[in-house]
C-alpha cells in the first residue's frame, strides 16, 4: 500500500518528521538509547505548557506522578473528577515528560485535572509489572480522595487503561467511580495475524512487526495463549463495564483492536463508541497542532471527556 499516495500532505509531512526524528531502525536500539531518541521526537513536537495549567510531581507507593490543574489549586483533594493517564509507547519508551505537554493539553482543554503516571517499563520489567503500578495508583487515589476518575491512555497506555477498568470490576469501591474510559489507538489483542494487523502490517510510524516485537518484551517468551490483564480482548467477559469511547487511526494495524472491543462491549449490553480517524496513522495525537484531522479528533476527545465526567446520558464527541 503506497500510503504517500494516501496521506494529506499535511499528515505525509508528519510521519515524515517523526521519521527524522524517531526511525524505525531506533526501536531495535537498547532500551536507554531508544527512550532518549524517542523522548527528544516528543520534545520536537511539543508546544509546551498552556498558560494557566500548573503542575505537582509526587509519587504513589514509589511510583512517579504528575498531576496537572487548570484552577488555582493543584491538590488533587479538590477536584472533583480527574482523568487518570497512561502514556503509550509500547511498553518500552515514553515517560511523564514524553506525554507532558499531551496531558497538559487535557487538562486545558476539559478544565479538568489529569493525573499522568510513570510505570515500569519493558523489557526491564516484564508484565505484569506496568499493569501492577497502573492498578496501584488508581487504588491508592480511590482509597485516598472523595472524587470519580476517567481512565486514559494512547496505544499500550490505552491498554493499561482498559487492562485497569476490566480488573476493577471486582472490586465494588473502585469500579463504581470509573465514569468511563477514552482509549486512543489502543492495543488490546495478542493475535496480531488477521484485519488490520495484516492490512497495515507495513503503516507509517507502526508496522505488525512493531507490534510483535514491544510484545515479546513486555511477556518475554511465554507462551500462554491467555495471561491475566495483558490484553483485554483475550477476555471473554464484556459485561458491566462503563461507557467507553476509543479512537483509531484508519492507517494503522491496531485499528480492528478498537473496532473489536466496542463491540464486545455492545455486544454485552454496554455503551461504546469507535470513532475510526479516516486518514491519520498512528500515534496522531502528536500532530494535533499540524494536523487538521488529528487536531479536529483532539477535539472531539476533549469534548468526550467533558461528557463523561458529566455523566451524560448520550457521550458528545
Amino acid at each position: 500500500m503506497k500510503y504517500e499516495t494516501l496521506l494529506d500532505e499535511d499528515v505525509l509531512d508528519f510521519v515524515l518528521a517523526t521519521e527524522s526524528h524517531y526511525p524505525t531502525g531506533a526501536r531495535t536500539l537498547l532500551p536507554d538509547k531508544q527512550r532518549e531518541i524517542y523522548n527528544q521526537m516528543c520534545k520536537a513536537f511539543s508546544n509546551g505548557r498552556p498558560k494557566g495549567v500548573v503542575t505537582k510531581d509526587q509519587k504513589i507507593d514509589g511510583i512517579p506522578v504528575r498531576f496537572y490543574a487548570a484552577q488555582a489549586s493543584v491538590d488533587i483533594e479538590d477536584h472533583a473528577s480527574i482523568i487518570i493517564y497512561f502514556h503509550g509507547g509500547g511498553y518500552v519508551v515514553g515517560n511523564l515528560e514524553s506525554h507532558d505537554d499531551v496531558c497538559a493539553d487535557i487538562c486545558c482543554g476539559t478544565k479538568l485535572g489529569v493525573l499522568a503516571v510513570d510505570y515500569r517499563l519493558a523489557p526491564e520489567h516484564k508484565h505484569p509489572a506496568m499493569f501492577e503500578d497502573a492498578f496501584t495508583v488508581i487504588k491508592y487515589i480511590l482509597k485516598n480522595y472523595n472524587l470519580t476518575v476517567i481512565l486514559c491512555g494512547d496505544s499500550a497506555g490505552g491498554n493499561l487503561a482498559c487492562s485497569i477498568t476490566h480488573a476493577s470490576r471486582t472490586l465494588e469501591s473502585i469500579y463504581n467511580r470509573i465514569l468511563g474510559q477514552v482509549l486512543i489507538y489502543p492495543t488490546l489483542d495478542s493475535h496480531p495475524k488477521k484485519g488490520s494487523y495484516i492490512e497495515h502490517q507495513f503503516a507509517p510510524l507502526l508496522t505488525r512487526r512493531d507490534v510483535c516485537r514491544f510484545l515479546k518484551c513486555r511477556i518475554g517468551d511465554k507462551t500462554e495463549n491467555v495471561i491475566a490483564n495483558l490484553n483485554p480482548l483475550d477476555e471473554k467477559d464484556f459485561s458491566n463495564l462503563p461507557p467507553t469511547v476509543v479512537y483509531t487511526a484508519d492507517f494503522d494495524p491496531l485499528r480492528d483492536d478498537g473496532a473489536n472491543y466496542c463491540k464486545a462491549l455492545k455486544d454485552a449490553g454496554g455503551k461504546a463508541v469507535w470513532i475510526n480517524e479516516i486518514g491519520l496513522v498512528h500515534g496522531f495525537l502528536r500532530a494535533r497542532h499540524t494536523t487538521k484531522k488529528a487536531k479536529a479528533s483532539f477535539q472531539s476527545m476533549l469534548r468526550a471527556f467533558v461528557s463523561l465526567s458529566k455523566k451524560c446520558s448520550n457521550i458528545e464527541t
